[in-house]
């Protein structure tokens, strides 16, 4: 499929949720190209939204932990559109330029303890479809119940879900950074 064939939506030319969703995301700077080609499906554009939502702004796992592994993620899948996006998203999470970069490469020195466990139990979780009893034990003393089910809801969807819209969307950059040259992978 190519995303160039669906209409880019906004507030102006929807209704309802998706309408009043997109007017907020739109006042914020936060309409992504993904959400705009979502909003033509308003049964599913709101849940979509508020997922995401509540992963980077209600969740008990700390940004930075989520953000590591959300590049790590979209490195992992070479995946641009992703990593375009959450590059800012990491620098205000506290990510510095050379944690970034190692990041890009795959390289997790510059990720503290917390960082690099999240990766390591994240790819633990995607080669095993499962969590050793010890991993998942360190996830809850690190994170807490809540932190630990957000680090498996982040894996699923930054890892999972989020990648396979894109792909199947033809998604490679953000509308707003086409002009921009595309990350390129170590």
């Amino acid at each position: 499929m190519n995303h160039e064939s669906m209409t880019r939506r906004t507030a102006a030319d929807t209704k309802g949720d998706v309408s009043r969703v997109l007017g907020k995301l739109e006042a914020t700077g936060q309409d992504l190209t993904i959400l705009r080609l979502l909003a033509n499906d308003p049964g599913t554009f709101r849940p979509f939204v508020m997922m995401a939502n509540s992963l980077v702004y209600g969740a008990t796992l700390p940004a930075d932990v989520r953000e590591t592994v959300v590049l790590w993620l979209a490195r992992r899948r070479r995946n641009t559109y992703e990593w375009a996006e959450h590059v800012p998203m990491s620098k205000r999470a506290g990510l510095t330029e050379e944690q970034i970069e190692a990041l890009r490469n795959g390289d997790l020195s510059r990720a503290d303890a917390d960082q690099s466990f999240g990766v390591q139990a994240v790819d633990e979780l995607l080669a095993d479809r499962s969590l050793s009893p010890s991993t998942w034990e360190d996830m809850i003393s690190r994170w807490g119940v809540e932190g630990a089910m957000d680090l498996v809801l982040t894996a699923g969807w930054w890892g999972g879900l989020v990648p396979t819209v894109l792909e199947a969307l033809g998604l490679e950059v953000p509308d707003s950074l086409r002009s921009q040259p595309l990350p390129v992978f170590g």
